[in-house]
């Protein structure tokens, strides 16, 4: 028996080889070059870099932040100094307006206390003229002038117990004057008063050179 089986006429073949061809199966074996090639590794996020880069846009932005809060405080420093130069300009010369007026009260208030202290204080005499006569460089021949009412006030022996002879003067001020032949301190109300004038004449002029200064520093 042939082993060439036929199968049938050359048009029929064409049409079994034509179906044969259109139904074949692809095989799903890669083919070598696709099965040979590797494959692709996933990739590990760099954790460095990236916290690297955060930190970065982190700081900008924090300095930004920053730089932008600083010149806010400029400008309301800048604001703030001012309303205080304005209120000290307008302080120095309220006071340097009514100087006059706060010295004239001083130095009432001033007698006042003096006058006071020696006539209610029954001690206040003698310390004042004890502490004037150890004021004095040398203790030969000092004389303390008194009013009359002031020198009854005296303990007895107080003259003795200092070294001192003590003058009667009508015309003396509260206080006592005491002198040697070379020196003489006068420990008065009116000196006291004459020491507070100055005093406050000083305090007036130092306001009102405050006072031309900030004007000057306000123009």
């Amino acid at each position: 028996m042939s082993d060439f089986i036929s199968y049938g006429s050359n048009a029929e073949d064409r049409t079994f080889r034509s179906w044969h061809s259109a139904t074949a199966v692809d095989d799903p074996t890669p083919s070598g070059a696709a099965a040979n090639e590797p494959e692709l590794e996933e990739q590990t996020p760099d954790i460095e870099a990236l916290l690297a880069a955060e930190y970065a846009r982190g700081k900008m932005e924090t300095e930004a932040q920053l730089a932008a809060e600083r010149e806010s405080l400029k400008h309301a420093m800048i604001s703030l100094r001012g309303a205080l130069d304005g209120a000290s300009a307008a302080r120095s010369e309220l006071v340097a307006a009514s100087a006059d007026q706060i010295g004239a009260i001083v130095n009432t208030v001033t007698r006042r206390a003096l006058g006071r202290s020696l006539a209610y204080n029954p001690d206040a005499l003698p310390q004042l003229v004890r502490q004037t006569v150890m004021q004095m460089p040398t203790r030969d021949e000092i004389t303390v002038s008194l009013s009359p009412g002031a020198a009854d006030a005296l303990p007895k022996h107080f003259a003795e117990e200092l070294g001192v002879r003590i003058v009667v003067d009508a015309e003396a001020d509260v206080g006592c004057v005491v002198a040697s032949p070379a020196v003489t301190i006068e420990a008065t109300t009116n000196a006291m008063i004459d020491a507070v004038d100055e005093a406050v004449k000083d305090w007036i002029n130092s306001q009102s050179s405050l006072t031309a200064v900030s004007r000057r520093e306000a123009s």
